[in-house]
């Protein structure tokens, strides 16, 4: 079982860093592939940053959103199911609630489902969820950032 904070170390930061922007290079690779439509949740998200809530959305959407959703997850579900099923039944059986939870359409929730993977991953390599927590915070904050400059 994972712990929520373990010891500190450059290269576990640096694994964490290296996991978001594969992803991310993944979800945008799934994304231009499968062709999808602009999201409404992207463009609703980006309008709520653009008004005058948009410290507070960056706030939730981007930390508190993050490690909530790894405490849920890879902290709950993702230990519970692992109880019952194998390691790789665990990690898919969680990681497609993840993905059917956000809500998408079907490209992003592949790329959301092979992110959680990836977050999952790196709870297992790394025996702490505060891992899988930075790389969500960083992955929301790539995308956020790729939203703003190219959405």
């Amino acid at each position: 079982m994972p712990v929520l904070l373990g010891p500190f170390s450059w290269s576990m930061m640096g694994l964490t860093a290296l996991v978001a922007v594969v992803v991310v290079v993944i979800q945008m690779g799934i994304s231009g592939l499968l062709v999808s439509p602009t999201e409404t949740q992207n463009d609703e998200i980006m309008a709520l940053i653009h008004s005058p809530l948009g410290l507070l959305t960056l706030v939730c959407t981007n930390i508190i959103s993050p490690v909530l959703e790894e405490l849920l997850f890879r902290g709950i579900v993702q230990n519970t199911l692992r109880r019952y099923l194998p390691v790789l039944g665990a990690i898919i059986l969680t990681n497609a609630v993840f993905a059917l939870g956000h809500g998408y359409q079907l490209a992003s929730t592949v790329g959301i489902f092979i992110t959680g993977c990836g977050f999952s991953w790196l709870v297992l390599k790394t025996k702490q969820l505060s891992t899988a927590m930075g790389c969500h915070i960083l992955v929301n904050w790539l995308v956020t950032l790729i939203n703003m400059m190219w959405g």
